[in-house]
């Protein structure tokens, strides 16, 4: 018998269910949904206790499924992998001086705001995919990102690509990146984790494309043209693989319109913010957890290409070691997402928690060439790319299942100071420990390594609990 913590109230005979196999959750980062409350309907829990969530027709495994799929790899490939490239940026505009005056502190807002978007409006977007569809909420995220870029490519100071490249392009990802878990949870439940680690896996797959890449284009017509480049690949491919989004349920607008037509009560409204989950003390460990391990998650993706540079290594090959990483974290987003399916999600969970800050702390300070460093940034790629693969499969085990869109989107904000603190304490300490020997400038990155992956790993701690309660002290259980 799986402990209570990771189980719904429901029963086919004598058989208890785990959360994650009942056909009601919808799972999105947002509030609870028109689609989940759909799903959830009295007439669903009575078709679902004579057929296994495998086979219920609310979720078909598969067919068009596929499609939402692959529209969501390359969607992700197009307008997450440039966020995850931002180091060939942070290094460029600080190395070519770009913007005069301007220290690695003030820089490296750039990555911090361009991901301040999912706890500051997390929540918000979330409903509003809920309520708007996958499809109209995927567009509006592409023209957010496109009209981000443009503007980015007319910057004359440091605020300029802060508000563009950085808040502005960050924004519209929010919205894309919570249409894709609305669009694909529609079509899976049983094969759901590998639905989201192959689609997932888009975002890693172009940050290891685009990082090479975008240095290229950057030397051969300079930052500003690189950036408009990008627009027209967000607006040409982002665009279209949006429309590839077809919604199996009604969205909240449709229900909304159709109850409105017929003469229906309007649907309750949810909240955006539900203090009451507080009050299960996982929740609120997973919660500080993650306001813990932000600050330095971020630093491998902002500083592992100024410091290859640091060390001798080419500009286009440090370049190279950023787009490694996200290889590496493109192939972790699968395998997690297919290996929690196996061992539990928890269980999954917890190794990239531990895996991530072990390769910062035991690898990269000892990394003096490309070989050592880019193989430091693969393997924090890989177990970093649990993070996010396996965080709403995580919240569908242990919560109550009419509360996990409510508790991703809560779970979301744990993030907002970290993420806009995290790389710039980083930048911080690099200025701090920068020095001029012989008119060379020479930067000691150790400080910035060891807090990076120093809070990975005090925030990585406290799930141990949480691992052993949700597992009745069993640690070789599946949870």
């Amino acid at each position: 018998m799986v402990p209570k913590l990771g189980m719904a109230a429901t029963q086919d005979g004598d058989q208890t269910r785990n959360v994650s196999e009942i056909p009601a959750a919808a799972i999105s980062k947002g509030p609870a949904s028109a689609e989940s409350q759909l799903l959830a309907s009295p007439k669903d829990d009575v078709e679902s206790s004579a057929s296994s969530p495998a086979t219920s027709p609310s979720f078909p495994e598969g067919g068009w499924g596929w499609v939402q799929v692959v529209a969501s790899f390359f969607l992700l490939f197009c307008t997450a992998g440039p966020q995850w490239s931002l180091g060939t940026y942070v290094r460029f505009y600080t190395a070519e001086h770009t913007f005069p005056g301007a220290t690695y502190f003030a820089i490296s807002f750039i990555p911090s705001l361009c991901n301040l978007g999912f706890p500051l409006f997390g929540p918000f977007a979330g409903k509003a995919a809920d309520y708007f569809g996958p499809r109209r909420a995927a567009l509006v995220g592409v023209a957010i990102q496109v009209v981000g870029l443009i503007l980015a490519s007319f910057s004359t100071e440091v605020w300029h690509v802060l508000l563009t490249q950085g808040f502005l392009f960050g924004t519209g990802e929010v919205l894309i990146y919570l249409a894709f878990v609305n669009a694909i949870s529609q079509y899976f439940l049983k094969r759901r984790g590998m639905a989201i680690g192959i689609a997932i896996s888009g975002s890693g797959i172009g940050g290891l494309v685009l990082s090479p890449v975008t240095q290229i284009i950057i030397d051969a017509v300079g930052w500003r043209w690189s950036l408009r480049i990008l627009a027209i690949i967000v607006a040409a491919l982002g665009g279209l693989c949006a429309m590839l989004y077809l919604a199996r349920v009604p969205s909240g607008m449709e229900i909304r319109k159709r109850g409105s037509q017929e003469g229906a009560k309007k649907p309750a409204r949810t909240r955006i913010f539900d203090l009451q989950y507080f009050k299960d003390a996982w929740f609120t460990i997973l919660y500080l957890s993650g306001a813990i391990t932000g600050f330095g998650y971020f630093i491998p993706f902002s500083y592992v290409v100024a410091y290859a540079t640091s060390i001798g290594i080419t500009s286009s090959s440090a370049s190279l070691i950023l787009g490694l990483m996200n290889g590496a974290g493109a192939c972790g987003r699968m395998f997690w997402g297919i290996a929690g399916d196996r061992i539990g999600h928890v269980n999954a969970f917890l190794l990239c928690q531990f895996g991530a800050p072990l390769a910062i702390l035991l690898v990269w300070p000892f990394a003096t060439s490309f070989a050592s460093t880019a193989i430091m940034g693969m393997l924090f790629g890989f177990f970093a790319a649990g993070f996010i693969s396996v965080m709403p499969l995580v919240m569908t085990t242990l919560a109550p299942d009419s509360s996990v869109a409510g508790r991703l989107g809560l779970q979301m904000s744990s993030s907002l100071i970290n993420t806009l603190a995290g790389p710039p304490i980083g930048g911080a300490l690099l200025d701090a420990n920068t020095s001029f020997v012989d008119g060379v400038k020479v930067v000691n990155y150790l400080p910035t390594t060891l807090y990076g992956g120093s809070l990975l790993l005090v925030g990585a701690l406290p799930l141990l609990w949480v691992r052993w309660k949700a597992g009745g002290g069993r640690w070789w259980s599946k949870i």
